[in-house]
């Protein structure tokens, strides 16, 4: 928005110089407009003198400025809950995915995880037909053989040599998921039936025993 004197969006302003005070300066305040999207634009603001009212010496001039601006809005949209996703082992848990803008091409997103946890599919494919339509990710936790609680960084990148340029800058959207242990200590003992064998009565047998995690609920 060239915004001078009161001046409104997409209008034009007008500037008047004088033999006293044509080399005092102007201030104009440019004010790049919120929208809805996150896709930046380019434009062009221009400074033409208007010849009905200008000296014949500055008529025509005119100048123009480019303009870029940068959108300050995610690209990618995850609609999940705020903070950690919590899943315990062998669970899983849905969300979708979709893009802030339509693109000008094809946009490939890349849905990456830590080990603790398993995402697919692996790459989300959006086109300007397409990218307000949310495609379902799945996120499963991992069974292991220990006892501890792990968290795991989902992560979500614009894939850029296979996607519009207007959608390489970006940001990757990563979440974390906090997993709990479905499995326990437990003491594991090498013999199920003992007996002595002839050993006397008063005499001692040895047991040999071992830690072993068993599966809650087994």
């Amino acid at each position: 928005m060239l915004n001078q004197a009161g001046g409104t969006q997409g209008a034009s302003q007008t500037l008047t110089f004088s033999t006293t005070t044509w080399d005092t300066a102007q201030a104009i305040t440019v004010i790049a407009l919120d929208d809805d999207n996150a896709l930046g634009s380019t434009s062009n603001i221009t400074h033409a003198t208007v010849d009905a009212n200008t000296a014949a010496e500055y008529d025509p001039v005119s100048k123009n400025l480019p303009l870029t601006v940068t959108d300050d809005d995610a690209a990618l949209v995850v609609s999940r809950g705020s903070g950690a996703l919590a899943l315990t082992e062998g669970g899983a848990a849905t969300y979708t995915v979709t893009l802030k803008g339509s693109p000008s091409g094809s946009v490939v997103v890349d849905v990456t995880s830590d080990d603790a946890v398993a995402v697919g599919p692996g790459a989300l494919t959006y086109s300007g037909a397409t990218w307000n339509t949310g495609q379902t990710v799945t996120v499963t936790a991992q069974e292991d053989g220990d006892d501890k609680a792990e968290t795991a960084a989902v992560t979500h990148a614009v894939n850029d040599g296979a996607s519009a340029d207007e959608f390489d800058p970006a940001d990757d959207v990563t979440f974390t998921v906090s997993v709990t242990d479905n499995d326990t200590p437990g003491l594991a003992v090498g013999a199920t039936n003992l007996t002595t064998n002839g050993v006397g009565e008063g005499a001692t047998a040895t047991l040999r025993w071992r830690w072993r995690r068993c599966r809650r609920g087994r």
